[in-house]
């Protein structure tokens, strides 16, 4: 007897496909590291990291941050500033101290990434 027959499954999770990887594929590997401890800590926070990537955002590296999200204004994306900032501020600000610290992690990463690699062309 199958004691959770019944018991609803929840939906499968999107797998990481960076839909804008054709206009940007420089930061993708970045995005997939983002979306990837996104989803460990939540599923909303992922799917919103996967819609503003998808929608046109791009990681740009920051001093202060580590790396900032910023926006392409196009057709079918974001429209205008005005239109990223009501969207982002709407998606991520219950998540800021996440974000923060994750954007930070990607630096911490991409850095070390960089020195390795460095170091095994030495």
């Amino acid at each position: 007897m199958n004691y959770f027959a019944n018991v609803r499954k929840p939906p499968p999770f999107p797998r990481w496909n960076d839909l804008y990887f054709d206009v940007s594929p420089q930061d993708s590997d970045l995005w997939l590291v983002l979306y990837s401890e996104a989803k460990n800590i939540s599923r909303a926070l992922a799917s919103h990291i996967l819609f503003l990537r998808g929608s046109g955002a791009r990681l740009i590296k920051d001093n202060r941050w580590g790396y900032v999200m910023r926006p392409d204004i196009q057709p079918g994306g974001f429209e205008s500033p005005e239109h990223w900032r009501e969207l982002s501020q709407k998606l991520l600000d219950p998540w800021q101290s996440v974000v923060v610290r994750l954007l930070k992690f990607l630096r911490d990463i991409h850095d070390y990434t960089q020195a390795t690699k460095t170091a095994v062309r030495a």
